[in-house]
């Protein structure tokens, strides 16, 4: 599962470069950090079986912070077209990384 996280912040920080993973992972609640730690969870939780309490470890966040961010990145999904792109993009590139295969 980390592997994952490792690979899904890799592709976040090309649309977001000025975010580092130690910001992605901390517990500072600041917009520039929260957007990118959002979409990583989003992500993460649609590409990983493991349990909610694992990832919420590795976010350093309790198990009902995961779930609200999933539902934020959804409903900010379905408002605005630009972010469903940018949020398809970035999940793309890691399925792309992710199943080398698929290539």
């Amino acid at each position: 599962m980390e592997e994952k996280l490792d690979l899904i912040i890799g592709c976040i920080q090309k649309e977001y470069p000025e975010v580092t993973k130690e910001q992605i992972l901390s517990v500072h609640r600041y917009a520039k950090y929260k957007v990118p730690r959002f979409i990583a969870i989003y992500i993460l939780h649609n590409h990983d079986a493991g349990t909610l309490i694992k990832k919420a470890e590795l976010f350093n966040r309790h198990h009902s912070s995961l779930i609200h961010a999933e539902v934020k990145v959804i409903q900010e999904m379905r408002i605005y077209p630009q972010f469903k792109s940018k949020v398809d993009r970035i999940e793309m590139e890691f399925i792309l990384k992710n199943y080398p295969s698929l290539n």
